[in-house]
């Protein structure tokens, strides 16, 4: 037993050290001498200096070592990011990330699942917490009303493009072989659902049962345009960071969150610019024509609920207001997510 407590003294000690600690209010923070517990401690009142650290998102140690409960230092409502792939996803999350106690963020590998957020909604939703990730067959529907929810679109063109070079490169996902095999045109023809892809993403979230063709999304264009009518925010990728200003005071965050764009190409401009006159050429065909328009459609009815927000003024406080679109994306741009 004499070695098991010096142990942890020392460990103790390196702990304060680390977190710059002053010596005064060490006692404060001396846990339990047993053998089955981890080092914490009873939950006695910190000085006000170390209650501001324990409110910070790096502050997850210190929260730990007093066994302070994440949910009492959230911050605003529960948000969900309703992650659509290939809209900058990736580096929205990180900047959120900065911003809300890493205890309260959920996702499942990027990825959600109706159980999943069954279970979340059955433990019950705390403020401060941050549930993101592209959601399967009905997982957004129990955060409906209960949650701020946002999400990013992109410009269709560059979704598309973008979209399919993430198949090409990624040996992982299911449609990699045929991207190989295929050049840009053929690959979209062989697989129309790429061309409404955003509007097929935030489908899937609100229904228990996916559709099986995808023309089928065509007529499910209305409940999308409810659903982007309800949310808190809607942004696009050109703006990202008007979209976190904007975030920033809905949810009563201090600083405005960084966005940190992710650029990255795979294919020089020639390559890129010969996708895009395909793309301009795709519009047309009769196998596609009405997909590109009913994504195109849910896109431009983001913008128009943006430039509606942007009149007015600051934020309501409830789940179904502030949507915030602003205009397109500049082409050629690549973020990741």
């Amino acid at each position: 037993m004499g070695t098991w407590r010096c142990a942890q003294r020392v460990i103790r000690v390196q702990v304060y050290f680390i977190l710059d600690i002053p010596r005064s209010v060490w006692p404060i923070l001396r846990p339990r001498l047993s053998t089955t517990e981890p080092i914490m401690v009873k939950r006695t009142a910190l000085p006000a200096f170390m209650e501001a650290l324990a409110r910070r998102p790096d502050g997850r140690w210190l929260r730990w070592l007093t066994r302070r409960d994440p949910a009492r230092y959230g911050v605003g409502p529960p948000l969900f990011f309703h992650h659509v792939p290939k809209t900058a996803g990736t580096s929205l999350i990180k900047a959120i990330g900065k911003m809300v106690l890493p205890e309260l963020a959920f996702s499942e590998k990027g990825n959600l699942s109706a159980t999943f957020i069954a279970e979340l909604v059955e433990r019950g939703l705390v403020p401060g917490q941050f549930i993101h990730g592209h959601p399967r067959a009905g997982a957004a529907a129990p955060l409906r009303g209960s949650t701020h929810i946002v999400t990013l679109l992109r410009e269709p063109r560059d979704q598309v493009i973008s979209n399919y070079l993430y198949v090409r490169f990624d040996r992982g996902v299911p449609d990699h072989g045929a991207s190989r095999a295929l050049g840009f045109r053929e690959f979209v023809l062989a697989r129309p659902r790429y061309a409404i892809f955003q509007t097929a993403s935030l489908h899937l979230g609100i229904v228990q049962r996916p559709v099986g063709r995808a023309e089928d999304f065509i007529d499910a264009v209305p409940q999308i345009l409810a659903y982007l009518d309800e949310m808190a925010l809607v942004g696009v990728v050109d703006q990202a960071n008007a979209f976190m200003s904007r975030l920033a005071k809905i949810m009563g965050w201090p600083p405005t969150p960084h966005f940190p764009h992710r650029r990255k190409s795979h294919i020089s401009r020639k390559q890129r610019e010969r996708m895009q006159a395909q793309f301009a050429d795709l519009q047309n065909h009769p196998m596609l024509s009405s997909l590109f328009a009913a994504e195109r459609a849910v896109y431009l009815h983001a913008r128009v609920i943006a430039e509606k927000n942007l009149e007015c003024g600051p934020p309501r406080e409830h789940s179904q207001v502030n949507q915030l679109v602003v205009a397109g994306d500049r082409p050629g741009t690549l973020l990741r997510g």
